[in-house]
């Protein structure tokens, strides 16, 4: 699962450079050992709603249409592997800067601080992908 995190209002303060969804996929498959055999959505509202189409082609990966919320929503603690007991972590956070951080434990309500955190210290967005979630 991918999509923006943060404000895309900042986008016209920050521009995407293009490869941030490359990065955060690749270091959370790197730092699962597991590849990504299709993208899909972490929320169906705004912006996420398409993205994560654009980044499968750009990346040579498969689409599913499905997304963790069923909507927008505020917190990634909200999304349905949170409230299923899978969890979020790891996550991969990358900005056009060029920093990718992956926060790789915690509850879920840690990764949320330290995506917030990360978000304040990088001009307000980024992009965002969680570990590959087997189908089925």
């Amino acid at each position: 699962p991918v999509g923006v995190v943060g404000a895309t209002a900042a986008f016209t303060e920050k521009l995407p450079g293009g490869d941030e969804f490359a990065a955060a996929v690749a270091a959370v498959e790197r730092w699962t050992g597991e590849r990504a055999d299709a993208l899909m959505s972490i929320e169906i509202g705004g912006l996420n709603g398409l993205l994560p189409l654009v980044v499968a082609d750009q990346l040579g990966l498969g689409y599913v249409d499905a997304d963790l919320s069923g909507r927008g929503l505020p917190r990634l603690d909200q999304f349905s592997v949170a409230a299923t007991g899978r969890g979020i972590a790891p996550a991969a956070l990358a900005e056009p800067g060029g920093q990718v951080v992956v926060l790789a434990a915690g509850s879920d309500a840690v990764i949320e601080r330290g995506t917030r955190a990360f978000l304040a210290g990088s001009g307000g967005w980024a992009a965002f992908a969680l570990a590959p979630i087997p189908a089925g």
